[in-house]
């Protein structure tokens, strides 16, 4: 993967601990990469569900019906709420689920 510098792109740092940077540099000589392409495969990795969630909440909030509310008391918002933390939840592993890609798979505890 070769890093674009596109008009919108900024140069930031990241301080990693000396433990987890001998990981990162490990795992990108395995993937053929810098460790710079590797955080950043790794940021949209993780950052891809959380903005497809995001745009479908966006897309839901503009459609009729598809929102949560107004509700005339506080007890209603809670119950409500409650509600909602019952239901069951999908769990996205953004990067562990999303590294068929990588060479190097996924590692599975013994």
């Amino acid at each position: 993967m070769k890093q674009s510098q596109s008009k919108s792109a900024r140069r930031i740092v990241v301080t990693l601990p000396a433990s987890i940077l001998h990981d990162v540099d490990w795992l990108a000589d395995l993937e053929e990469m810098t460790r710079g392409e590797l955080i950043v495969e790794a940021v949209k990795r993780f950052l891809k569900p959380h903005l497809a969630i995001r745009k479908q909440i966006k897309q839901a909030a503009r459609k009729e019906g598809k929102t949560y509310g107004t509700f005339d008391t506080s007890a209603e918002t809670i119950t409500s709420l409650k509600a909602e933390l019952r239901k069951p939840r999908k769990v996205t592993k953004a990067i562990s689920e999303s590294t068929k890609d990588f060479k190097t798979g996924r590692y599975e505890e013994p």
